[in-house]
């Protein structure tokens, strides 16, 4: 009977399986919440992978647009009334008409000649902000005179670039051209904001696109000093009907808020208010979204809608950026004061895009517009953005660069990385995970490396997979540089495979790891290959 009884209790001993579904982290980058707080469907890292609504995708990368022979500061989208579109890029002291791809090396002795309004002007800086207005381009740098762009109606030509021809509307007040430093349109007028200085010039007369400039001195109305550096219109709904408002921001974050056309009229010119924001990063630091005015700050990216009510002090916890406001403030410490800090906006893809500039390059924080979940993407040197013609363009060493086409990054790879929020799967008991199922969808069979760290630490017991092929490797037997093509892998030809586009695969893959909380980690590097990721289960005991 003792035995009976001994072999009875062994058996009730016997570990359960259980299955756990890891939803895709469809919630996007969370850098502020602490590791236990965050939600299942949130992402610790997400580098280079898009939040969508119910899955996330490898970004795609980007292809050579043009060449040039000096890295490109600026690309600057011109449109006329037209519906014609020009793309300018400013590169070594010149500026180029890169509407169409091209090696600007190469050009030919016709295409040299019709460029010729553009080009060899010697420009002190490739810095340039710009403004469109009535059918011409405004372009300010700080150093060299005001700029003009207008198009050539005849095509014999790219179009031209002249100094712009204003003088100073008083006399007791010097105007310089060189030491304009911004510019941007509001109430049919164009403003021009005076570098190290609180004093911005804008026309006399509304729809003027030369002629005479008037100066307004801020400083009398500023508590904290600092210079002039961005202005806007925003459009904010007082409760009275919509009002057009006209923002400037100093260096110092201090935002000054005016309602009117003309600051030489006092009943048409008044002071609404001014308050005291972080700094502002670079002199791109205004993005419109959606009716609102996104500021590009030391605290995040912050809508005035929701920030000005509040004062500086809320600003930061009802911040566009709450969610990943860590690592904004990080950076922003740290490369604040470099130059490539921008915001644009890309409709065809469903982004806000932030270049950032770090210690070795730069990284872009991204947004879905639509469900406000953000990611990072990694490994694209831009020093500038542009949308043109519905793409979206960046400014590199010598190139410009067509992004958001292809898989691969001007031929090398794409590395993409996931550490998804840490669970407890369900029951605070001690477990051991050991088998991982992710489900994707995928253009062809690629290499995946997966695993789970353990307890809130980053120790790694990986193990690495091809995904679409029977089988999985220990992570440090096999390197990304010794994986074989597709074609080698199957022993057919990259056309079969091709044919493969769309198809759902999973696989499990051993884990053993072993704790109370995971966090699932996948890491890609692949060329050519489109992958979606929906969800991964979790066998543990």
């Amino acid at each position: 009977m003792s035995a009976v009884f001994k072999k009875r209790m062994v058996n009730r001993s016997i570990n359960r399986l259980i299955d756990f579904v890891y939803p895709a982290p469809v919630g996007g980058l969370n850098s502020t919440a602490s590791f236990d707080a965050m939600n299942l469907n949130e992402a610790i890292a997400m580098d280079n992978y898009i939040p969508f609504a119910n899955h996330v995708s490898l970004r795609k990368g980007y292809v050579p647009y043009a060449k040039l022979k000096a890295p490109v500061k600026t690309l600057a989208t011109f449109k006329s009334v037209k519906g014609v579109e020009r793309l300018l890029a400013f590169s070594g002291g010149e500026a180029f008409d890169v509407s169409t791809p091209k090696d600007c090396l190469t050009l030919s002795e016709e295409e040299l000649l019709k460029q010729q309004g553009l080009m060899n002007k010697g420009f002190l800086s490739d810095d340039w902000q710009f403004a469109l207005f009535k059918n011409r381009l405004y372009l300010t740098n700080g150093v060299d005179p005001v700029q003009v762009y207008e198009e050539d109606e005849t095509g014999a030509s790219y179009g031209s670039i002249n100094p712009a021809e204003f003088t100073s509307g008083q006399e007791e007040v010097t105007l310089n051209l060189s030491k304009m430093d911004n510019v941007f349109v509001a109430k049919q007028r164009l403003w021009f904001i005076e570098k190290g200085s609180m004093k911005v010039w804008y026309s006399e007369n509304a729809g003027e696109v030369k002629g005479k400039l008037l100066s307004f001195d801020m400083s009398a109305v500023s508590s904290f000093a600092g210079t002039l550096v961005a202005g806007a219109t925003w459009t904010q709904d007082g409760g009275a009907g919509m009002d057009d408002l006209i923002v400037f921001i100093t260096s110092e974050g201090e935002v000054l808020v005016y309602k009117g056309n003309n600051p030489n009229d006092a009943n048409d010119w008044s002071l609404k208010g001014v308050y005291k924001m972080a700094a502002p990063l670079g002199k791109k630091c205004f993005i419109k979204y959606f009716g609102d005015l996104v500021l590009i700050s030391k605290e995040g990216y912050v809508p005035l809608s929701k920030a000005l009510p509040l004062e500086g002090a809320n600003a930061s916890q009802l911040a566009f950026s709450n969610k990943i406001q860590e690592l904004v403030t990080e950076r922003a410490k740290y490369y604040g004061a470099k130059k490539g800090w921008q915001g644009v906006l890309y409709p065809r893809g469903g982004w806000a895009l932030f270049n950032v500039p770090t210690a070795t390059g730069f990284e872009q924080h991204v947004c879905n517009t639509m469900s406000g979940a953000w990611c990072r993407f990694v490994d694209i040197k831009s020093y500038c953005w542009d949308v043109f013609a519905d793409r979206l363009y960046f400014g590199s060493d010598c190139y410009v660069y067509l992004f958001d086409e292809g898989y691969t990054d001007d031929k090398k790879p794409i590395h993409g990385k996931i550490q998804q929020a840490f669970s407890n799967l369900g029951t605070a008991r001690y477990k051991r995970v050991t088998l991982l199922n992710p489900c994707v969808k995928s253009s062809r069979p690629f290499a995946l490396k997966i695993y789970t760290n353990t307890d809130f630490d980053t120790s790694l017991k990986p193990y690495q997979t091809t995904i679409g092929e029977a089988g999985d490797s220990r992570w440090n037997e096999l390197k990304w540089s010794t994986l074989k093509p597709v074609s080698s892998m199957q022993g057919t030809s990259n056309a079969k495979w091709a044919r493969l586009a769309g198809i759902h695969r999973s696989n499990w893959i051993s884990n053993l790891a072993s704790g109370v909380y995971f966090s699932l980690v996948l890491e890609t590097k692949t060329k050519g290959v489109s992958i979606d990721f929906f969800s991964t289960s979790v066998r543990w005991e």
